[in-house]
Formats: C-alpha cells, structure tokens, sequence
C-alpha cells in the first residue's frame, strides 16, 4: 500500500492527499511533524520536508513530484491535461502556486497559527499587514484574470493544479483571511467550487480535528 508521510493542514500534504483521492487510491497517511522530523526519515525524504511517500520499494518527496508520478503510474483517472500545451500550462500554474501563492497565503497561516498558536510566539502582525494589504493582491489580481468563469481550470473535473491554486488560500482562511468575493468575484467563486468538491470535504473532515473548524467560504 502507498504510504503519504506527512500531516495535515500542511497546504503540501493536502495536495498530495487529494491527488491520491481523486484516483481513488488506497493508502496509508503517517504523521510527520515539520519541526520534529526522525532522522529515518531522511532515508525517504532527504530534504526532510513534507509530504513524501513510499509505494513499495519506492520513496520520493515534493508535492508536485508525487502529484506527477500518481499521474504516471496511476492513469485510470485524469489529475491532470493530456495535450502538451495544456499540460505545460497546468505546471507553470502549479510552480506559480507552489511558490507565489505559497510565499503569501501560506504565510498569513505561519504567523497567526504555526507562530502565534502553536509555538506560542507573537504573530508578526505588520508581516500580515504587508501580505494582505500589497502582496497577495497582485497574485489574486492575476489569478482574476486567467481563472474559468465555470467549473474547473480545464474542464469539469477537478485536477491537482486545482488543489495547488486553492490549498494556500484555505491555510489563509484557517487564519481569519477571507476573499474579496467583490474585488475578486471569479477566484472567489472558483475558490468555493474547489473547497466543496468531495475530495477536499473529507480532507477538511480530517483537519477539522485539529482546526477546530473547516475552511470558510468567500
């Protein structure tokens, strides 16, 4: 059985965990906590981060590697476009959100939950501020552009790059951001179409534990 190594709410692991379920995968989820990593873990993922897996006598790390390889391994059910252009845009879209969306969103999450919650640290509130106010606009104002008026990225079925342009704006929602549905009426509808996919419910049912509360709503 494939093994996902990692722990929710992470935005990576939840990526990885919904690529799985949309393929109707069986597996087993395994926590690693960031910050209290064993050193075998390094055997599987030598970065140390999350997620990573095993299928097997196989083991790999990185989210959109994992993502790639469920893609290729598993081809039964679609995670991703088939033609080339399509393809290469959905990656460019996951890169962007793995890292623009990621250095933004995510880090809202990281200074009211990771810092001001569970580390019992003051939240760098100007840092906040800064993303909310001059930041993550500029993404957001992009994604307007270029997100579907209806359905999906590329269609009507739900793919990975889906997940990757939505599961950093939950962790922002776990902390108290919420999407300007006036100021950004199509991200924020597409934003709430992913978050009620089945796929994602029961990711929320699991971080809901931990959370206290699923994701909100735009």
């Amino acid at each position: 059985m494939i093994k996902i190594y990692g722990v929710c709410p992470s935005p990576f692991v939840r990526k990885a965990l919904v690529c799985a379920e949309l393929k109707g995968l069986a597996y087993e989820r395994i926590d690693i906590m960031p910050g209290k990593i064993p050193d075998d873990f390094k055997a599987i993922s030598p970065l140390g981060k999350i997620p990573a897996i095993t299928d097997g006598d196989f083991t790999i790390s990185d989210s959109s590697v994992i993502c790639d390889y469920f893609e290729e391994k598993y081809p039964q059910v679609a995670t991703a476009p088939s033609n080339p252009e399509d393809k290469a845009r959905a990656r460019w879209l996951e890169e962007f959100a793995d890292t623009k969306l990621a250095e933004t969103a995510s880090n809202i999450f990281f200074e009211r939950i990771l810092r001001g919650v569970m580390m019992g640290q003051e939240p760098n509130e100007e840092r906040v501020t800064n993303i909310v106010d001059e930041l993550l606009p500029e993404r957001l104002d992009y994604l307007e552009t270029i997100l579907p008026a209806s359905g999906f990225m590329f269609g009507d079925d739900l793919f990975t790059v889906d997940v990757a342009l939505t599961t950093h704006l939950i962790n922002a929602s776990y902390a108290g951001y919420t999407l300007d549905s006036s100021r950004w009426p199509v991200t924020a509808a597409y934003y709430n179409r992913v978050i009620e996919h089945p796929a994602l419910q029961k990711r929320f049912d699991e971080e809901v534990a931990m959370m206290g509360a699923k994701p909100k709503a735009a």
